[in-house]
């Protein structure tokens, strides 16, 4: 019998000390140490560490001051280790967005401040590879002013695009995804959910779907990319939006359009009514796992305006139909070897009941089972206490990434681990 291998990783908010052990006290047939299985994903990683916990943690933004809350919205990791990371610049009373890329060791090879780009820019959201050697980056310059940044990855602005229907109307572009050739885009379009095609090679835009479920506010937060073919989730109003200047939280159910890479629709489905009266649903995430099998979720709204937002994810297709809710605020979803890996925040109070912000992690496998989750061991020795999760990712070799706020000290800090799994 051999002693458990132990695990010391600096986690986004703490420093060293004890070690947290990991697997059974034994080596068993297979296993290079004692990771107490022989698998990846099912509460032990290959690296001999507990699924979750973080490690090489790296500062990517350190703020001026402890008022400054500057945020990372996307990861994009790299082949080679590196990775590419975006988001907005707090210059209170104004904003800015940035795009950077790191070394695994956190140090930045280039920084783009988007002033430099276009004085209007306040933030820039999503980030998808071309294909080849660059890629593409959503700015916002308001709700219905948004441009498709496309840069090299030596952090050259090689062009900038407005982004509008095929007809020429504004619209707001939620977030983007590449395939084959074209940027594909998701927002909505006076009122309808939205689903655009921008050829950058022609620099033209076709609306695929402009969807108006029922008369009332319909929008796309959500679009994923499988092995072939790309989802979109629409989340469409099934009661009135206003009553007359009044905003109202209307009824929702969620639509979901499978294409493939070339833009033919090739099914849709509805996800069905709510179960619960008292929340109401948004899809802002759409994931496949490692076997191709699709995902749904984001915010969970109350309906009472004075509590706070949860978070839903639901299986598409299951054979035994399931939905996760639970009282955290949605940070990012990533498709795992079997499920997914949900990023979410909630709110506890530490020893002196000081409210205190707490990320965790959790792994929901294809029948709705918690495979494992992480929010801290040992006293916080590795722990994603006053931290916030903003942007999750898998990186080449497996694992994954998460970026965030650390929101404990005199000074935030974006920051970044990698994740075993």
């Amino acid at each position: 019998m051999l002693v458990a291998a132990a695990c010391g990783p600096s986690g986004p908010a703490a420093d060293g000390g004890s070690s947290p052990l990991c697997g059974d006290s034994v080596i068993d047939h297979g296993e290079l140490c004692d990771d107490g299985n022989l698998i990846a994903g099912d509460g032990c990683s290959p690296e001999c560490l507990p699924s979750g916990i973080p490690f090489d943690c790296v500062d990517l933004l350190v703020s001026d001051s402890p008022d400054e809350r500057n945020r990372v919205s996307d990861l994009l990791p790299l082949a080679d280790g590196t990775f590419i990371a975006a988001g907005t610049l707090d210059l209170s009373p104004t904003n800015r967005g940035w795009l950077a890329r790191y070394k695994p060791t956190g140090e930045q090879m280039w920084f783009v401040d988007t002033a430099a780009i276009d004085p209007e820019f306040s933030a820039v959201g999503d980030l998808v590879d071309d294909g080849q050697s660059g890629f593409w980056a959503l700015g916002f310059a308001g709700w219905t002013d948004n441009r498709l940044i496309h840069l090299d990855r030596d952090g050259n602005v090689t062009s900038t695009t407005p982004v509008v229907s095929e007809n020429g109307a504004s619209v707001a572009v939620a977030t983007i995804e590449f395939a084959t050739t074209s940027v594909w885009l998701v927002g909505q379009l006076e009122g309808d959910a939205w689903l655009g095609l921008y050829d950058p090679t022609a620099n033209t835009v076709t609306d695929l779907l402009i969807e108006d479920h029922l008369g009332f506010q319909d929008y796309i937060y959500a679009i994923g990319r499988g092995k072939d073919e790309i989802a979109v989730a629409a989340t469409v109003s099934t009661s009135p939006n206003f009553d007359g200047d009044i905003p109202l939280i209307a009824s929702t159910d969620v639509l979901v359009i499978h294409y493939n890479f070339q833009g033919i629709e090739l099914q849709r489905s509805l996800l069905g009514p709510n179960t619960d009266p008292d929340f109401v649903r948004v899809a802002s995430r759409i994931v496949s796992d490692a076997s191709g099998r699709w995902f749904v979720g984001g915010p969970y709204i109350p309906r009472d305006t004075t509590a706070l937002y949860q978070t839903w994810l639901a299986p598409l297709q299951a054979e035994t139909h399931w939905t996760w809710t639970n009282d955290v605020s949605l940070g990012d979803v990533a498709g795992a070897e079997n499920g997914v890996i949900v990023a979410t925040n909630r709110l506890d109070t530490d020893a002196s009941n000081v409210p205190i912000t707490e990320g965790w992690l959790v792994n929901l496998g294809w029948d709705g089972a918690k495979l494992w989750d992480f929010g801290a061991v040992d006293d916080d020795v590795a722990s994603y206490t006053h931290y916030v999760h903003q942007a999750l990712a898998g990186v080449a070799d497996g694992r994954f990434r998460t970026a965030g706020v650390t929101t404990s000290g005199e000074i935030p800090t974006v920051r970044s681990c990698l994740i075993s799994q």
